[in-house]
C-alpha cells in the first residue's frame, strides 16, 4: 500500500508541537498579563499609600510650624515671590537664619518666638523656607517612587470663614467646595521667575466623594479618587493630615493608570517573546533531534531492507512482516530496536560532555565577574563594585533600613611622589593608605573608587563607632605623617570627610555621599592652607 506525506511520523510530531507551542504561548500570554497586573497594580497602589503616609508623617511631626505655614500661606500667598528655579532650600534657609541673627539674636522660632510675632520681612522669609523645603520634600518622595504626581491641598472654607481669618482665595465658579494646592503636583512659573501659588479649583462633592469624605471622617479611605484630566489618567490616594488635633489638609499620590499598563503589557510581551523564543528553538532542535535520530535512520533501514529483500531470503522477510505490519517509520525502526539504544546511549554521553563543558563556562565567567569588581593594585573592590553597593543601599533605604554612612577619604601629593620619586612609591603610598582605612574599619567595605580616592561604607557595628574609628584614622595618619624614620613615600597624608544619612537633610543615597565628598574636599582645602594640620 502506497505511503501517504501525512503517515510519517515527522509529519505528526511536526503538527503536534506546532499546535502545542501556539496554545501554550496564548494561553500563558493571557495568564501572564493578568497575574502580572494584579501583582504590578497592588505594588503600585502599596507605594503610593506608602507615599502618602510618609508625607504626612513629616508634616505631622512639623507640628505648629505647618499650622503657622498653613495660616501665612493662606493670608500672603499673593504678595510672596518664592522662586521657581531652585533645587533645594538652603539659601532660603540661610537668608532666614541670617534674619533671626539680626532681628531676634539668640531666639528660635517655635520656642522663644511665635512666626507671628515676627517682623514682616522676617515672615516672609520663614515662608520661603518653609515652601521651599515641603515642595522639594514632595517631589523627592514623588521621584524616589516613580510617581507623576505628590501635592497637599487645603479645603477652603466659606467666605464668612475666609473673610474671619484673613485667608485670601480666588473662588472657582462658587464659593463652596473649593479646594487649594498649597503644594503643588508640578511648578507653574509665574512672571517668568516666581512660583504659581495658591491654585485654587472647584470639586464639587457629588462628583468628587472620595476627596471630601477623606477630609470630613478625617480618616483614610479604602478607595482611590480616578483622575482623567489634561494631565493624564491617574488614581489618586488621600491622606489626612491632622497636627495637634487639627484637620489642617490633605496629602494626595497619585499614580499613572497609564504607566501601569504600559509596563505589565511590556512585561508580558517580554516574557511571551523569550518564552516563545526559547520554546521555538526547544522545538527545532527537538524535530532535528527527532529527525536525526529515528526518522532518517528509520528510511534509511527502509531502504536497505527493500535492498535485501530482493535477495528473496523469504525466512528474514516473513518475520519482519509479521512481527511489524504498520505503515508509519516506528514499525520500522523496531526491527532495529538494539541500533536505537546504541545511539540513544551514544546521545546522553554527548550531552553529559556538554554538561561538563557549560560548567567549566559557567565557572569562568564568574572568575571574570569577580575580576571585573576587584582592583588590580589594591585587591579591594573597585568603582564598578561601589556602584553596585550604591544600587544595593538606594534599594535599602526604600525598605526603611536608614543606618548607613559614607566616609570618604583622599590620599595628599599623590602626583607629587609619582613625579618625584616614580609611580612605584606612588602605588606603595595608594596600597598604605588602602591597608591603614581597611585595618581602621575593618567591618565596613571598602573600595578604591579613583587613583587616590577610597570610600568606605559605614554600617552596623562601624556606623554606631564612627566617631571612635574617625579618632583612630586620625591617630594613625599623625604617627605616620611624623614619623621621621620612614621615606617620604611612607609618610602618608590623606583628607577625609564623613557622612551619616539624616533623614531629615538626605532625600537620597547620592545626598550623604556628596556631603561626605564635600566635608572631604572643604578638609583638604584646609590642610592646604595649613600644612601643618595635615600630621597633628
Amino acid at each position: 500500500m502506497e505511503k501517504k506525506a501525512s503517515d510519517s511520523l515527522l509529519f505528526r510530531f511536526s503538527a503536534v508541537l506546532l499546535l502545542f507551542t501556539v496554545l501554550s504561548l496564548m494561553i500563558g500570554g493571557v495568564a501572564t498579563y493578568f497575574s502580572q497586573m494584579k501583582i504590578y497594580k497592588e505594588q503600585c497602589e502599596q507605594n503610593v499609600r506608602s507615599v502618602g503616609q510618609y508625607l504626612a508623617h513629616l508634616m505631622n511631626n512639623a507640628g505648629d510650624d505647618v499650622l503657622a505655614y498653613k495660616d501665612y500661606y493662606m493670608k500672603h500667598y499673593k504678595e510672596v515671590d518664592v522662586p521657581y528655579f531652585f533645587t533645594d532650600y538652603e539659601d532660603a534657609r540661610d537668608e532666614f537664619e541670617m534674619l533671626m541673627v539680626q532681628n531676634y539674636p539668640g531666639m528660635a522660632v517655635g520656642e522663644d518666638i511665635m512666626v507671628e510675632e515676627l517682623a514682616p520681612e522676617v515672615q516672609k522669609a520663614w515662608f520661603v523656607y518653609m515652601h521651599e523645603f515641603w515642595l522639594t520634600t514632595f517631589e523627592a518622595a514623588r521621584e524616589s517612587f516613580h510617581l507623576p504626581y505628590t501635592y497637599f491641598l487645603v479645603m477652603v472654607p466659606d467666605e464668612e470663614t475666609c473673610a474671619k481669618e484673613g485667608y485670601v482665595v480666588d473662588f472657582k465658579t462658587e464659593p463652596r467646595d473649593n479646594v487649594v494646592y498649597m503644594i503643588d503636583g508640578e511648578r507653574t512659573m509665574r512672571d517668568g521667575r516666581w512660583l504659581y501659588l495658591g491654585d485654587t479649583y472647584f470639586n464639587p462633592r457629588e462628583k468628587y466623594g472620595i476627596v471630601w469624605r477623606t477630609w470630613d471622617t478625617g480618616e483614610k479611605q479604602d478607595g482611590y479618587m480616578e483622575w482623567d484630566n489634561e494631565w493624564g489618567h491617574t488614581y489618586g490616594y488621600y491622606t489626612p493630615l491632622i497636627v495637634n488635633g487639627q484637620k489642617v489638609g490633605l496629602v494626595v499620590s497619585e499614580i499613572d493608570v497609564k504607566t501601569v499598563n504600559q509596563a505589565v503589557l511590556r512585561n508580558t510581551l517580554q516574557q511571551i517573546g523569550l518564552v516563545g523564543l526559547v520554546v521555538v528553538i526547544g522545538v527545532i532542535m527537538m524535530m532535528m533531534l527527532i529527525f536525526r535520530l529515528f526518522i532518517e535512520p528509520t528510511r534509511r533501514l527502509e531502504e536497505n531492507v527493500r535492498i535485501y529483500a530482493n535477495y528473496k531470503d523469504a525466512d528474514i522477510a516473513d518475520r519482519i512482516l509479521e512481527d511489524y505490519t504498520g505503515r508509519d517509520e516506528l514499525s520500522s525502526l523496531g526491527r532495529q530496536f538494539a541500533k536505537m539504544i546504541n545511539e540513544l546511549t551514544s546521545y546522553m554521553e554527548n550531552l553529559m560532555r556538554a554538561t561538563r563543558e557549560l560548567d567549566d563556562t559557567r565557572q569562568h565567567a564568574e572568575e571574570m565577574t569577580e575580576l571585573a569588581n576587584k582592583d588590580p593594585l589594591t585587591g579591594i573592590r573597585n568603582k564598578n563594585a561601589f556602584d553596585k553597593e550604591i544600587q544595593r543601599l538606594r534599594w535599602e533605604l526604600q525598605n526603611g533600613e536608614k543606618e548607613f554612612g559614607f566616609v570618604m577619604l583622599d590620599l595628599n601629593d599623590l602626583k607629587h611622589l609619582n613625579d618625584n620619586y616614580g609611580h612605584e612609591r606612588g602605588n606603595s603610598a595608594v596600597k598604605k593608605l588602602c591597608k591603614m582605612v581597611c585595618s581602621v574599619f575593618e567591618h565596613s567595605p571598602v573600595f578604591r573608587v579613583g587613583g587616590d580616592e577610597f570610600v568606605a561604607v559605614l554600617l552596623r557595628q562601624d556606623y554606631h563607632q564612627v566617631d571612635e574609628l574617625v579618632a583612630r584614622l586620625e591617630a594613625e595618619l599623625a604617627k605616620c605623617g611624623n614619623d621621621e624614620t620612614l621615606d617620604p613615600w611612607e609618610r602618608i597624608s590623606a583628607a577625609y570627610g564623613v557622612a551619616l544619612y539624616d533623614e531629615s537633610i538626605d532625600g537620597s543615597v547620592g545626598n550623604v555621599f556628596q556631603r561626605a565628598d564635600k566635608a572631604m574636599y572643604t578638609r583638604k582645602q584646609e590642610m592646604k592652607a595649613h600644612p601643618e594640620k595635615g600630621s597633628s
